[in-house]
């Protein structure tokens, strides 16, 4: 599992596969499911889980900063990049 915020800019981020909880920064939730995009923004935050497939896309001109927590085992990656 890891847990992100969004802390400044827009991230573009869609479900491959699995599913992420999105909780808006006005206290909304969005559960996005696999083949779903969303825009978010700062105060966004979203819980991917186990196992899940996704890729996040900075399209504007400002840099987009995540805080990120992950309750992974020290020795797994972060991530796993793909082209």
């Amino acid at each position: 599992m890891q847990i992100e915020r969004v802390m400044a800019g827009v991230l573009t981020y869609t479900v491959v596969s699995g599913e992420a909880q999105v909780t808006c920064a006005d206290g909304s939730e969005l559960l996005l499911e696999a083949g779903k995009t969303a825009e978010l923004k700062p105060g966004d935050s979203l819980v991917e889980t186990a196992g899940m497939v996704h890729f996040g896309e900075n399209k504007g001109d400002q840099p987009v900063v995540l805080l990120s927590s992950s309750l992974f085992d020290a020795s797994q990656p972060k991530a796993i990049l793909q082209n």
